[in-house]
C-alpha cells in the first residue's frame, strides 16, 4: 500500500475523484489557497504582494465599493489564504495606505473603498 501526495488544479478535481471511486482508500481533499503553479511543475503560494494588496485584489475581483467588517471582511481573509482574526491589523494598513476610508458609525463597522 503507499500513500500519494499531490495537487490537483480546480478544473481537474471532478474529473479525479471520479477515477479514484472505489479505488482510494481514506481520502482527503484539502483545498490550498493562494497557490500558483510553477515551470517546473511544482507549486508555490502566490507573493507577488503584501497582505493589503491581496486583500485589495480579492476586494475588486467581487467588484465591492463598501465592506463590512464581519462575515464579509473575514470571507475575503479566508478567500486569500489570512486568518479571519487579522481583519483588524489588515483594515487599518489598507486605511493608512489610502484604500479605503471608514465609513461606518461606532456599532456599524463598514469601509469605503476608495477608486
Amino acid at each position: 500500500m503507499f500513500k500519494v501526495d499531490f495537487f490537483v488544479d480546480d478544473k481537474h478535481l471532478a474529473r479525479l475523484m471520479h477515477g479514484l471511486n472505489g479505488v482510494a482508500r481514506d481520502l482527503h481533499v484539502v483545498p490550498v489557497v493562494n497557490a500558483e503553479p510553477t515551470v517546473n511543475g511544482g507549486v508555490r503560494p502566490r507573493t507577488h504582494g503584501s497582505s493589503i494588496e491581496l486583500f485589495m485584489d480579492e476586494v475588486r475581483k467581487r467588484n465591492l465599493t463598501e465592506i463590512r467588517a464581519g462575515k464579509e471582511g473575514k470571507e475575503i481573509l479566508n478567500a486569500i489564504g489570512l486568518s479571519p482574526s487579522n481583519f483588524d491589523r489588515v483594515i487599518k494598513q489598507a486605511m493608512k495606505a489610502g484604500y479605503v476610508k471608514r465609513s461606518g458609525t461606532a456599532k456599524k463597522f463598514l469601509y469605503t473603498v476608495r477608486s
